[in-house]
């Protein structure tokens, strides 16, 4: 959650992982490992950092200075999130499990999420509220959602989608998801609200309806 204080940027690279301070202006290679990254996260001061891909997660408590390899069961997370301060975090594997840490990656535990195919995960700014999206690359998946900080999962009834990616607002209360079918939704509380292509109105969906498939529609 960007504010005047966070200077410090973190993007992924397929080897390597940069930091960004002074609103991006200027680029530094940090001494994390080369991996194919996939996914990084970082509090809302840009001090705890997270990063995840083909061969595990790291974490880094000093914007990026130095980096600690966090062992989670099976083959390495592709998704990544963490609260404002950047002791919750949660990870998710493609073809695999969601895990969920309180105290900034040090230890880890798994819960009653299904084994999925996990594209993407996001959480409010307290850590409490979670989403995890799959699907991608993988058929269709489902949306679950986390109350607790990921103690446990339920789906959220919106209908199967190749789901890649999602993000969520401070507090929670409205998540965005986008497709691989081109398409992004807005879920708001309960309501799932879809947005097509070509700038057409947004139009609320009752849970069950089933989802249009690719649009024609120009952008």
């Amino acid at each position: 959650m960007p504010t005047k204080q966070n200077k410090q940027r973190i993007a992924a690279i397929t080897a390597s992982l940069v930091l960004s301070c002074a609103m991006a202006q200027t680029w530094v290679q940090t001494p994390a490992p080369t991996r194919f990254w996939t996914s990084v996260a970082s509090s809302a001061d840009g001090l705890k950092l997270a990063a995840t891909g083909f061969g595990g997660l790291y974490t880094s408590p000093d914007g990026g200075m130095t980096w600690t390899s966090n062992t989670i069961p099976g083959f390495g997370p592709l998704a990544v999130a963490c609260s404002g301060d950047g002791s919750k975090l949660i990870a998710a594997q493609h073809y695999g499990s969601i895990f969920t840490s309180e105290d900034s990656g040090a230890t880890w535990r798994s819960n009653n999420a299904p084994v999925d195919s996990w594209t993407g995960v996001a959480c409010s700014s307290d850590g409490r509220k979670l989403v995890a999206v799959a699907g991608a690359g993988n058929g269709l998946g489902p949306i679950y959602l986390s109350t607790n900080s990921g103690a446990t999962w339920t789906a959220s009834g919106v209908p199967m989608r190749p789901w890649g990616c999602v993000a969520s607002s401070a507090d929670g209360s409205r998540l965005a998801a986008g497709d691989e079918a081109g398409y992004i939704y807005i879920l708001s509380t309960s309501l799932p609200i879809q947005v097509l292509p070509g700038r057409q109105p947004a139009r609320p969906l009752k849970p069950g309806t089933p989802l249009p498939h690719q649009s024609t529609g120009r952008f």
